[in-house]
């Protein structure tokens, strides 16, 4: 499998992200991704429907404050890894209980299925890394983001 660095960019992160709930900070990320061109007004829409409709099948929190929620989406021409590091910690349903902070969504065409799963379990090992999670929390910048993921993928190889 390709590293997951080759569905990541930097313009498909974003630090910073605030809001009052966890609804509120995934709207507020995609429409972040909407400004700089990354999603379209009608895609962000869609994502966010089909985000929340696979939330309310079980919380997608990992614990130590990272949510990986993921959905298909056929208006998506390719899978896409969108990573968000938030302003402030907000509840979401987790095994450990602590409060997200580090968003990473998982989306793409249906037709990509078989990617998307083998993706979405590669991720959640990575994961568990503390020194990327360490890493993600510090990085002053997206391209930081970027940079951290790709690290501790050269390692784990």
């Amino acid at each position: 499998m390709d590293q997951l660095s080759s569905l990541f960019d930097p313009d498909q992160a974003a630090l910073g992200i605030s809001g009052g709930s966890y609804v509120d900070c995934l709207g507020a990320f995609l429409t972040t991704l909407v400004s700089r061109g990354v999603l379209t007004g009608e895609q962000r829409q869609s994502l966010e429907g089909a985000l929340m409709n696979r939330e309310s099948l079980g919380g997608t929190g990992l614990g130590r404050g990272v949510a990986v929620p993921h959905a298909y989406l056929d208006a998506l021409p390719r899978t896409m890894l969108l990573v968000a590091r938030l302003e402030r910690p907000v509840q979401h349903p987790s095994p450990d209980g602590i409060p997200v902070d580090l968003l990473f969504i998982l989306c793409g065409p249906t037709s990509a299925q078989g990617l998307h799963l083998v993706t979405l379990a590669r991720l959640v090992r990575l994961l568990h890394d503390t020194q990327l999670l360490e890493h993600l929390r510090q990085a002053a910048s997206p391209e930081d983001l970027f940079s951290a993921l790709e690290e501790v993928e050269l390692r784990r190889v």
